[in-house]
């Protein structure tokens, strides 16, 4: 092999080498700012189900009985309720009592919803020990998903959890 077949070899190569290295990076760029939107739509969808639920369900949250109420409205086993503000975000809508789901349109593969499950360790950490936001992945019912999540409380208490579960993204809020 002659010293021109060498370099046009080694300039190939590095071309080559050049390529891989932008389509690696161009690829983890996209996956960031993909997760970096999941995160924004649900703070978007946060925010406009914490504002319709204030606006058709007036009153504090509050638990009576061992059940959630916003004013008169009861949380627990509401399913039209949790069905109609899915439709606002087009996702999955749950509402956790302490660290488990009392209402939710989340499913099993039977199709059964998932009441009475368990939030994740690093939320309840988060959120219910430290009183802390939680941004970052999340196992919704078996499937890591991207969570944002705070906290509803009464003025003396943590109540409940608001959870927006969105296509691989989930966000609560705290009130």
């Amino acid at each position: 092999m002659g010293l021109k077949q060498k370099s046009v070899f080694a300039i190939n190569a590095a071309i080559i080498f050049a390529c891989i290295c932008m389509g690696v990076l161009g690829y983890i760029s996209a996956s960031n700012g993909f997760s970096k939107a999941l995160e924004m739509k649900a703070e978007g969808d946060a925010g406009a189900l914490i504002e319709i639920i204030n606006y058709r369900y007036p009153g504090d949250w509050k638990i009576e009985g061992g059940e959630l109420f916003k004013g008169d409205t009861k949380f627990d086993g509401a399913d039209k309720i949790i069905d109609e503000l899915s439709t606002v975000t087009g996702g999955k809508v749950t509402i956790f009592k302490g660290d488990t789901r009392i209402v939710t349109n989340v499913k099993d593969a039977a199709g059964s919803r998932q009441v009475g499950t368990k939030a994740s360790q690093a939320i309840i950490d988060a959120v219910l020990n430290k009183g802390e936001n939680f941004l970052g992945t999340a196992n919704v019912v078996a499937e890591e998903q991207t969570a944002m999540i705070n906290e509803i409380a009464d003025s003396s208490k943590s109540l409940a959890k608001l959870a927006d579960e969105m296509q691989n993204a989930v966000s609560t809020f705290k009130l």
